[in-house]
């Protein structure tokens, strides 16, 4: 059986078998794993939409290497799934760079190191072009940002320079207020702690009276069905009776 790998300009690889024409799409990473002998060659076929690492900033020559975007997606994915390990103090980032490798065999953990991190300084980038806009700064384009903010949108150690110096003047103005208004606060405690004792007193007579009146409605309920009960019991001994009395009747007119 022979199988034919095409790269269509997507990323995407189309395998058809033959004999039966039969196709199907899988990712590099299973093209990899299924075709190791074809993978090299086909995925030649198509690079016109391959997006070229000749922004990065590395002097290193043999580091450089072309992405296409399904790899990027599958890169950015999967040092999400590995986040917990790159902040594992009982694991190396280079030992978890390697595992990430390994989904990724079309290239080696230093490509796939320096392309992570030329993504996340992109991020940073955009992130800082977000917050010029007032000063007039003109849009900046990355694709992966939403991805990429997944990631690092709430970590405080990833933030680009005018955002840090934002957040240090907000946190300076924070703790200037805080000081005033703890100041006009504890005037106010001891109003506050008694109105809350007032309401706890009342929630709790509510709360009593509730009760009570459950209970009395419980007593009611159970009476109506003891005396319900009693009810249905002498019906069925006067049920009962006069059955015997008829079978009594039935005999002594028998006799006669």
């Amino acid at each position: 059986m022979e199988y034919i790998l095409v790269t269509e300009p997507n990323g995407n690889i189309l395998v058809q078998q033959k004999p039966g024409n039969t196709l199907m799409f899988i990712t590099s990473s299973q093209a990899a794993t299924l075709f190791p002998n074809k993978i090299q060659a086909e995925m030649e076929v198509s690079r016109s939409d391959f997006i070229t690492d000749s922004e990065q900033e590395n002097n290193n020559t043999t580091s450089r290497t072309s992405w296409n975007r399904n790899e990027i997606m599958e890169l950015i994915g999967l040092y999400k799934s590995h986040e917990h390990l790159f902040k594992s103090t009982t694991m190396k980032n280079d030992k978890v760079w390697d595992m990430i490798a390994q989904k990724l065999p079309m290239h080696t953990t230093e490509q796939i190191k320096n392309k992570f991190k030329y993504l996340k300084q992109k991020y940073m980038e955009k992130k800082d072009n977000m917050g010029q806009k007032s000063s007039g700064a003109g849009t900046m384009k990355f694709d992966y940002f939403f991805e990429m903010d997944e990631i690092f949108g709430q970590d405080p150690d990833v933030q680009p320079v005018s955002t840090a110096s934002s957040l240090r003047g907000i946190q300076r103005a924070s703790k200037m207020s805080s000081v005033e208004i703890e100041e006009n606060s504890c005037s106010d405690d001891e109003e506050i702690a008694t109105k809350k004792n007032e309401k706890l007193k009342i929630r709790k007579r509510s709360e009593l009276a509730k009760q009570l009146s459950t209970y009395e409605q419980n007593f009611k309920e159970r009476e109506a069905k003891k005396e319900k009960r009693h009810n249905e019991l002498m019906a069925r001994q006067d049920a009962a009776l006069k059955i015997l009395e008829n079978i009594a009747n039935s005999f002594a007119n028998t006799k006669d």
